[in-house]
């Protein structure tokens, strides 16, 4: 049985969460294979991106526009 919790719950998570987030993507050596991630803020949101080896990135969006 799916327990669902409201977003509150999760809240108190979430400084633990970022922070590990970021610890871990500090680096790209520690990352294998073709696309590696990066964490970065972009208008004051945290954001995850994903890029090909030549940091081009590895998704476009519904427009085919690189999103980044």
């Amino acid at each position: 049985m799916m327990t669902m919790c409201a977003a509150s719950f999760y809240e108190p998570m979430l400084p633990h969460v970022i922070e590990e987030v970021q610890v871990s993507l500090q680096s790209k050596s520690g990352q294998s294979g073709d696309i590696t991630a990066t964490c970065r803020r972009d208008k004051g949101a945290l954001c995850i991106y994903l890029e090909k080896p030549d940091g081009t990135p590895a998704f476009k969006g519904p427009r085919a526009i690189p999103c980044r």
